[in-house]
């Protein structure tokens, strides 16, 4: 299942900037595991593959929204694995929400050229990661704020069942049949 996943979500791979390296898919495969199928936050996770705590909700986030089932009328292991994917979004939900209210300027566009954001964002994680680490002092008001400022964003529509090919089925289901079990 490992390695027919990790050719599945190949499209996660990015390239290799002058900044960073990417987290290889293999990685991204076994945080994705280890999330689901352990339970480990984000901070183990992290820690575990030596990435920071955004790096990897990120990263994870990523590969869960290519496996989510639609729809209603699911097997109890269908809605067992949505359940599974959901609380692990919620958490990554939640991290990103408290990077976003620590550092504002997450939350509009960034005024500075294009070649400099990755520099920003990067360096607003790692800061925020420092701040998490050492339990910095995190009011949840900042995460009202954060929401009064950017809105109700639309959210992208779920992809359905007809839309996923045949290997996105069968990874889906594999991991499903996993965490039911």
């Amino acid at each position: 299942m490992f390695e027919q996943l990790m050719r599945d979500l190949h499209s996660l791979q990015r390239q290799v900037t002058r900044l960073r390296k990417p987290v290889p898919v293999k990685t991204v495969v076994a945080m994705l595991l280890k999330r689901i199928g352990k339970g480990l936050d984000y901070r183990e996770i992290g820690d575990k593959f030596g990435i920071g705590t955004s790096t990897a909700c990120m990263k994870v986030n990523e590969a869960m929204k290519l496996l989510n089932y639609p729809g209603s009328n699911l097997t109890p292991e269908k809605e067992h694995f949505n359940y599974s994917l959901s609380r692990a979004r919620i958490q990554i939900e939640r991290a990103y929400g408290r990077l976003k209210g620590r550092w504002r300027c997450l939350l509009k566009g960034l005024d500075c050229d294009l070649d400099k954001v990755v520099l920003h964002v990067t360096s607003a994680c790692i800061m925020h990661n420092m701040c998490e680490e050492r339990k910095e002092c995190y009011l949840e008001e900042w995460n009202r704020l954060a929401e009064d400022e950017t809105g109700d964003l639309p959210r992208p529509d779920l992809l359905n069942d007809n839309d996923a090919d045949d290997n996105a089925n069968i990874i889906r289901n594999a991991l499903a049949r996993y965490l039911y079990n």
